[in-house]
């Protein structure tokens, strides 16, 4: 007897949710051991890696997972955090 595997539907990623549901940020800051500057460094609100994302970004673009824009806002609001190696100064949403 044949062991039949379904193929998998086109419409059920392998990793995360559809595509259309996280969002991603490009946030700006400074190390806070240097503070040498950093800009552009992009962030997502998930904690996972969605290889179906409509921008195109593989894992290793992503700097940081789970930080939403209440996150983002806090931060900034908070300034240095000394749970982050890091403190953000500025981000913007990459639509």
């Amino acid at each position: 007897m044949k062991n039949i595997i379904p193929p998998l539907l086109k419409s059920e990623p392998l990793y995360g949710g559809s595509g259309n549901t996280e969002r991603y940020f490009e946030i700006s800051g400074y190390w806070n051991d240097s503070r040498e500057p950093f800009r552009n460094y992009i962030v997502t609100d998930k904690d996972y890696f969605n290889v179906y994302n409509d921008f195109g970004f593989t894992e290793e673009d992503i700097f940081y997972f789970g930080m939403t824009e209440e996150y983002l806002i806090a931060e900034i609001e908070f300034g240095e955090d000394p749970e982050l190696e890091f403190t953000i100064t500025n981000y913007k949403e990459i639509l």
